[in-house]
C-alpha cells in the first residue's frame, strides 16, 4: 500500500515549543514527498503562526475551538491517507513515521502510537510522577493512547467520526473506545515514542493539569452513564476522588458532631490507596527516591479531580445534550 501521511500539529501559544516540534518533523527518516505537515493555530497571541511560517508547512487558523475541533479540521485539510498526531509540545525522533507506517501496514491496526517521554533535564515533578505513567509505555496492543502522538489510518478515523469535539480532554480515551469496537487493534511501541515538553514542571501546575483532566473525565462520565466501562484508568479515578470525598466529609461529621467512625475507615482507606500505588510504581521502576513524593501528588491530584467534580456548566450541558438525544 503506498502510503501519504499529514501530519497535524494544534496549537495555541506554543512559541515556547513549536519551533523544536517543526525542527523534529522536518528532519524525519521519511521521504518529504510522502508528507505533508499542517499547523491548526486556535487564534495564538504569540509568536507561533511567526515561528511556523518559517517552515515549509500549512498553517491554518480556528479562533476558539476544542483541541479535537483543530484536529478535526485538520484531518478534513488533509490529503493523507494516515493521520499523524503530534502536539505542539512535543519532539519527534527520526525514526517516528518509519516506524509508525511499519505497524500500520499489519493486519487488523487501525492505529499506533506510544506514551510521550521525559524532556533532557525534567523537574523533580516530572521525574516523580513519570515513575507512576512510564508503566503504560508498552510494546504491543493497548487500549489507548495519548493523542499528543497518535498515528491513524484516515479510513479509520472517517469511520469512527473523528475526535469527539465537545470533550474538553479526554478525547484520546473516547476515540481509542470507538476504534476498538470497530475490530481495529491500537499498538503501542516505544520506538515511536515522542518527548514531551509540555509536563506539568510544578506542584501548581500538576494540579491544574488534574482539574482540566477531571473535567474530560467529568464530560465522559455523565455521557456515558451508566454503560461507561470500568477500566484500570476510570475505575482508579473514581476510587481515588470518592474516597477523598468520603474522607473529607467523614472528617467534617466528626468536627461538628463528635462521630469520628467514618473518618477512621475512610481516611486510612484514601492513604492507603496512594501508597499502594505509589509503592507499585516505585517498586516497579525502581525509582525507591520517590516513595515519599508521589503519594503527595497523588493526593493533589485527588484533590484536582474532586474539584473538577463542580463545573457546574459541564454537569448543564452533557445533561441538557443528554435529554435531546431523548
Amino acid at each position: 500500500m503506498n502510503f501519504f501521511i499529514t501530519i497535524i500539529i494544534p496549537a495555541f501559544n506554543a512559541e515556547s515549543y513549536i519551533k523544536e516540534c517543526l525542527d523534529s518533523l522536518v528532519n524525519l527518516d521519511f521521504p518529504k514527498k510522502n508528507f505533508e505537515i499542517i499547523v491548526m493555530d486556535n487564534g495564538s497571541s504569540d509568536r507561533t503562526v511567526e515561528i511556523a511560517q518559517g517552515y515549509d508547512v500549512t498553517i491554518l487558523t480556528a479562533k476558539g475551538c476544542t483541541i479535537s475541533t483543530l484536529r478535526n479540521l485538520g484531518a478534513a485539510r488533509s490529503k493523507g491517507n494516515i493521520l499523524a498526531f503530534i502536539d505542539a509540545d512535543c519532539i519527534a525522533n527520526k525514526g517516528w513515521l518509519k516506524e509508525a507506517v511499519s505497524l500500520l501496514e499489519r493486519e487488523h491496526v487501525g492505529a499506533v502510537g506510544s506514551w510521550y517521554e521525559l524532556p533532557l533535564h525534567p523537574t523533580y515533578v516530572e521525574e516523580a510522577w513519570d515513575v507512576h505513567m512510564r508503566n503504560r509505555r508498552i510494546d504491543g496492543q493497548i487500549d489507548w493512547l495519548p493523542s499528543g502522538n497518535f498515528i491513524v489510518l484516515k479510513e479509520v478515523f472517517n469511520r469512527v467520526g473523528g475526535f469527539n469535539e465537545t470533550l474538553i480532554t479526554g478525547e484520546d480515551v473516547d476515540i481509542c473506545r470507538r476504534i476498538r469496537r470497530t475490530g481495529s487493534k491500537i499498538i503501542s511501541d516505544k520506538k515511536i515514542a515522542v518527548i514531551h515538553l509540555g509536563n506539568p514542571k510544578t506542584v501548581r501546575e500538576f494540579f491544574q493539569k488534574q482539574i482540566w483532566h477531571g473535567k474530560g473525565g467529568l464530560q465522559i462520565l455523565l455521557d456515558k452513564f451508566p454503560k461507561i466501562k470500568l477500566n484500570k484508568i476510570v475505575f482508579f479515578s473514581l476510587a481515588v476522588t470518592l474516597l477523598f470525598i468520603n474522607s473529607i466529609v467523614s472528617a467534617v461529621i466528626w468536627y461538628f458532631y463528635g462521630d469520628n467512625r467514618l473518618f477512621f475507615i475512610s481516611a486510612p482507606a484514601f492513604a492507603g490507596l496512594l501508597l499502594l500505588v505509589s509503592v507499585k510504581s516505585v517498586m516497579h521502576s525502581r525509582k525507591y527516591s520517590y516513595i515519599f513524593v508521589l503519594p503527595l501528588l497523588f493526593f493533589v491530584y485527588a484533590l484536582g479531580r474532586t474539584l473538577s467534580l463542580f463545573d457546574f456548566n459541564i454537569w448543564k450541558s452533557t445533561i441538557k445534550d443528554t435529554q435531546a438525544v431523548m
